[in-house]
């Protein structure tokens, strides 16, 4: 028969467990979430790059262009921080062999 302090070590041991598993369901759907949103910011970021570029093609004065390149760069900007999330979120999404 198990003892009570087994008993309680077990218990234990099982919440601890329950935590664990609760903290990495966290971690997959936040996982989930940015890669979600990555995958719409890249869209978004991918029409105003090439809204840039073919503006950039029109005769526009020295200073429009200058404005559209600045955007475009500022684009490309954004296109890293979502690259990083991208990442972020491929590192918490859990291996099948795991």
């Amino acid at each position: 028969m198990v003892q009570s302090d087994e008993l309680q070590q077990i218990l234990a041991e099982l919440q601890q467990a329950r935590e664990r598993l609760a903290r990495a369901e966290g971690l997959i759907t936040l996982g989930h979430v940015a890669a979600q949103a990555a995958h719409k910011l890249n869209s978004y970021l991918a029409v105003i790059q090439g809204y840039a570029q073919l503006l950039l093609e029109e005769d526009l004065d020295d200073e429009t262009k200058a404005t559209i390149r600045k955007m475009d760069e500022e684009a490309q900007k954004a296109a890293q921080v979502v690259a990083q999330l991208a990442a972020l979120a491929k590192e918490t999404r859990p291996r099948e062999n795991a």
